[in-house]
C-alpha cells in the first residue's frame, strides 16, 4: 500500500531534528539563521564534508535501528534491487503507523529516497528543515509534559502498563489539547475550534515531532537522547572540544578536496595539486610529440613518393624521345598523356609537403598549454630546455621532406627532364632544400 502522507511528515519531522542536533553540537558557539539552515540542508542530503541522515535512516542502522523490523525478502516485491544487497527488508514497526492492519517496508513506492528528501520537484531546503525541528522541539515540551503525568514519581512504567501504553495515553492528551491538530491551534481560530475527547481520537492520530518523542525522547528507542530534549544532560552522548575541532577540520579537509558546493572536478578547484599539474603536462607532452612523429612520417612518405614519381617522370621523358625518334605517333600519344599525369602527381606531391612542412613548423613554435601552465608554476628547466630546442630544431631541419619542381611542361623536346634535388642537396649542404632548381 502507498505510504501514507503523516507517515512521509514525520519521518522528514524526525531527520529535521537530527540535523538540528547536529549542527548544534559542531557549531556550539552559534551560527546565524541562514547559517544553520544551510547546515540543515548539507546534512539532510549529505556532501563530501556531511553524513547524510537520511541514508542513515534508510539503511535502519545506528539510531534508527529500532524504527524497523528486519523481515525476509519477498519475491517481486518492488524495490529488492534495494534490498538484494542486505538480504532483507525493513519494514516499519507498528507504534510509527498505528495501523493494525498496515504494512510499510522501506523502498517500496512511496517510501523510496526521492520520495522523502524531494518537494514539488526539488530538493527539500534547508529553510523547511530549520522550520521543522523548532515545531517539533516546541511540541516536545507538551508531550514530556503529559509523559511525566502518565510515569511514576521514579520515571517508571506504572503497575500493569508499558511503553505501548505510554505512547498511547500522550497520544490522546496532545490530541484533546492540540484540538485535533498536529501543532498546537493558536488565536482566534485556536480559541473557536471545538474540543475533543480522547475516545474519538483518530486511530493514525500523531502530533508533529511524534516520531521523535518514540526515537529520541525520555524513553529513546535509539538509546540516546538529544541535548535540546535532556533536562539535565542524562543520556546525552558527551563530545569533547577537541573531539568536536577534529571532525570540523576533517569536513573542512573534504570540502576543500572536493570544492566548495560539492563535488567539482580537480581541474575546476583551486589549489590543483603540483602532482596532479605535472600528471597533466605529462600526458600534453606525449600527445605533442606523437602528433610530431606523426608529421614527420607523412613528409617522410611524401619525399619518398616524390623520387619514386621522378624516376617514372624521368623514364617516361626517355620512352618519348626514343618513340619520337622513330616516328611512332600512337606511342607518343600515350607516354605524353602519362608524363602529362606524373607532372599533375609531382605538383600535387609538392603542395601537399608544402601544407604538412607549414604545420609542422607551427607545432613545433608552440608549447603545450598544460606544459606552460606547469613551467609557470615549478619554473623552467633551462638545460634541459635549451638542449630539447636544439634537438628539435636540428632533427625538424633533417626530417624536412626535399622538394622536386617541375619547371618544364614542353613535350616537343624528349630530352625534357626534371632535376632531382635529393643529389644536389646530399652533395651540398646534407639535406637542406634549394629553391633554385630548374628544369628542362
Amino acid at each position: 500500500m502507498s505510504l501514507p502522507d503523516y507517515i512521509l511528515q514525520e519521518v522528514r519531522n524526525l531527520l529535521a531534528l537530527h540535523c538540528r542536533e547536529i549542527c548544534m553540537v559542531e557549531k556550539a558557539g552559534g551560527e546565524k539563521a541562514s547559517k544553520q539552515e544551510h547546515e540543515h540542508y548539507m546534512s539532510f542530503h549529505g556532501t563530501e564534508s556531511h553524513m547524510s541522515v537520511l541514508d542513515l535512516f534508510l539503511k535502519g542502522t545506528g539510531l534508527y535501528e529500532g524504527v524497523f523490523d528486519r523481515t525476509d525478502i519477498e519475491n517481486n516485491r518492488p524495490g529488492n534491487n534495494f534490498r538484494a544487497s542486505v538480504g532483507y527488508m525493513l519494514e516499519l514497526k507498528e507504534h510509527f503507523h498505528c495501523a493494525s492492519n498496515g504494512r510499510f517496508i522501506l523502498h517500496d513506492p512511496g517510501f523510496t529516497r526521492a520520495d522523502i528528501a524531494i518537494q514539488r520537484g526539488n530538493p527539500i531546503t534547508g529553510r523547511i528543515l530549520y522550520d521543522k525541528a523548532l515545531v517539533v522541539i516546541a511540541n516536545y515540551k507538551h508531550a514530556l509534559k503529559h509523559y511525566k503525568a502518565f510515569m511514576d514519581d521514579d520515571d517508571n512504567y506504572p503497575s500493569g502498563t508499558g511503553f505501548e501504553d505510554v505512547l498511547l495515553d500522550v497520544r490522546q492528551k496532545m490530541c484533546v489539547e492540540f484540538k485535533g491538530c498536529r501543532n498546537k491551534p493558536t488565536g482566534v481560530a485556536g480559541r473557536n475550534r471545538p474540543s475533543v475527547d480522547a475516545e474519538n481520537m483518530p486511530a493514525t492520530y500523531m502530533w508533529h515531532g511524534y516520531y521523535v518523542f518514540i526515537v529520541f525522547g525520555p524513553k529513546p528507542l535509539s538509546g540516546e537522547t538529544f541535548g535540546c530534549f535532556s533536562v539535565d544532560g542524562y543520556g546525552v552522548k558527551k563530545r569533547s572540544r577537541n573531539q568536536i575541532r577534529e571532525e570540523a577540520a576533517k569536513k573542512k579537509q573534504a570540502e576543500q578536496m572536493a570544492g566548495t558546493g560539492g563535488f567539482v572536478p580537480e581541474a575546476y578547484c583551486r589549489g590543483v595539486s603540483i602532482t596532479a599539474k605535472a600528471t597533466a603536462a605529462k600526458i600534453a607532452q606525449a600527445e605533442y610529440s606523437d602528433h610530431v612523429k606523426a608529421l614527420r612520417e607523412i613528409l617522410t612518405g611524401l619525399t619518398m613518393d616524390s623520387m619514386h614519381t621522378l624516376e617514372e617522370y624521368k623514364m617516361v621523358c626517355a620512352q618519348l624521345q626514343e618513340a619520337r625518334e622513330g616516328c611512332n605517333a600512337g606511342e607518343e600519344e600515350k607516354l605524353v598523356r602519362w608524363k602529362e599525369s606524373l607532372e599533375t602527381d609531382l605538383v600535387d606531391i609538392r603542395k601537399r609537403k608544402r601544407e604538412y612542412e607549414s604545420e609542422l613548423r607551427d607545432h613545433l613554435s608552440k608549447k603545450p598549454a598544460q606544459l606552460k601552465a606547469f613551467y609557470d608554476q615549478v619554473g623552467e628547466f633551462e638545460d634541459g630546455t635549451l638542449s630539447t630546442r636544439t634537438g628539435s630544431s636540428s632533427s625538424s631541419r633533417s626530417s624536412l621532406p626535399r622538394e622536386v619542381r617541375v619547371s618544364n611542361h614542353d613535350h616537343d623536346g624528349a630530352t625534357s627532364v626534371l632535376d632531382d634535388d635529393h643529389s644536389r642537396d646530399d652533395n651540398n649542404n646534407n639535406g637542406e632544400d634549394d629553391d633554385d632548381d630548374e628544369g628542362n
